[in-house]
């Protein structure tokens, strides 16, 4: 249940971080409201992100009594998508201040969004393999 809801909170961010780039896009990208939208966006990115390395990890080794998964989708993606957000808000911050490095804000959206997306399609999958593992030990009553 849990691991459902921080997966549509991170659905969410993952939203306002398209948001905050039409924002951009349609010119309102040296505006406040395209700023506050991207730290908004950025943190709780942030934030599910870690809470999915710590929750699929320890959850799935609790249940299983293994560290579940990969380290590459438990632990690098997630800390890739992070990376690549912070990268996309301070290259940003670079565009907002008229610095060369902001031509790389673009880029490092693109980046990030395709992240996102690849790191929500393979929580989802390993949040479904927990929810089975989990209802299974719950029905041989461990």
């Amino acid at each position: 249940m849990y691991g459902r809801a921080m997966w549509a909170v991170s659905c969410l961010a993952s939203l306002g971080f398209v948001a905050t780039a039409v924002m951009g896009m349609r010119g309102g990208g040296f505006e406040t409201g395209h700023l506050f939208a991207a730290l908004a966006s950025t943190l709780v990115l942030a934030f599910t992100q870690v809470w999915g390395i710590l929750y699929l990890r320890l959850a799935g080794r609790e249940v299983r009594g293994d560290g579940t998964g990969s380290v590459w989708t438990d632990v690098a993606l997630p800390l890739a998508v992070i990376a690549s957000a912070l990268a996309s808000f301070g290259l940003g911050g670079a565009a907002f201040g008229h610095s060369p490095l902001g031509a790389w804000h673009g880029a490092a959206f693109w980046v990030s969004l395709g992240l996102q997306a690849l790191a929500l399609a393979l929580s989802r999958r390993r949040l479904r393999a927990l929810d089975r593992a989990l209802a299974q030990a719950v029905g041989q009553g461990a």
